[in-house]
């Protein structure tokens, strides 16, 4: 049986697993659903229709499901997905989708810091870390594996390959490939992420080849048509170049290209 302080307002008809914890001041809709093993520490907000699922903790003042921050919102249903073993800190914030019957997706064990927001329509992938005060815009499109400093930013639709790790208040407006590290506004990517690779199992070969395909397509001079062709003749299409490949020609926006040098 779940575990529901006296002094906490759940919704009758919210669908809530047996051994879930909810501690004091919360508050819990009627369409929601929470998973088994999820803790609402204190002082939680699950509004709208948002499923949640399984070992997930949330601290005190998380508020999720919420309407879209769009002033076109009148009152439609739309989704919250929130995956498993997942931690939100104090004063996170996710909306649900922005239109009829579209939904915001949450993977399974991301780590987001305080303050920190995903926006209506995101989807965003499994085992990132989110420092405090970074924000996802609406339609935002992260992958996995991936480090977010303090007080980074996405425009509206950005992509974020995997395992990119950004620097500290950085903001971008220009797609972010897999493997990159990028810091500033649409700043120079300055390498590769050759640690986080390693941590997560990559061999020496699939981390010479994302070496290679990163000096290739940012250090050569050439254009992004002709470096992905130059990557295509020169490097055999493993997983690891395939997914940068396809993620650059699938680009909405445009990749992020600018290796100028920082300037002191």
């Amino acid at each position: 049986m779940a575990k529901i302080h006296q002094m906490s307002c759940v919704s009758p008809e919210a669908q809530i697993a047996g051994d879930v914890e909810i501690g004091p001041f919360c508050t819990v809709g009627p369409n929601v659903k929470i998973g088994l093993g999820t803790k609402l520490i204190s002082s939680c907000n699950v509004a709208g229709y948002t499923e949640i699922g399984e070992n997930n903790t949330f601290y005190p003042g998380v508020s999720v499901g919420t309407p879209p921050q769009d002033i076109s919102y009148t009152g439609y249903v739309s989704y919250l997905k929130i995956g498993n073993d997942n931690t939100f800190r104090e004063g996170f914030t996710a909306n649900v989708g922005e239109g009829e019957g579209t939904i915001t997706v949450i993977g399974d064990n991301n780590y987001f810091m305080e303050n920190s927001h995903v926006a209506h329509n995101c989807k965003v992938g499994s085992r990132n870390i989110v420092a405090h005060a970074t924000g996802f815009s609406g339609f935002s499109e992260i992958g996995s594996f991936c480090v977010f400093s303090g007080l980074c930013g996405t425009h509206q639709f950005l992509k974020v390959g995997s395992y990119v790790m950004m620097s500290g208040g950085s903001v971008y407006s220009k797609d972010i490939p897999p493997y990159a590290i990028a810091d500033g506004r649409n700043g120079p990517i300055r390498t590769f992420n050759k640690i986080g690779l390693k941590r997560n199992g990559y061999s020496d070969e699939a981390v010479h080849n994302v070496k290679i395909l990163y000096k290739i397509f940012f250090k050569s001079g050439l254009s992004v048509p002709n470096a992905l062709a130059k990557i295509k003749e020169e490097l055999d299409m493993t997983p690891e170049v395939k997914e940068f490949v396809d993620f650059v020609e699938s680009s909405k926006r445009g990749i992020v290209h600018n290796t100028e040098k920082r300037r002191s």
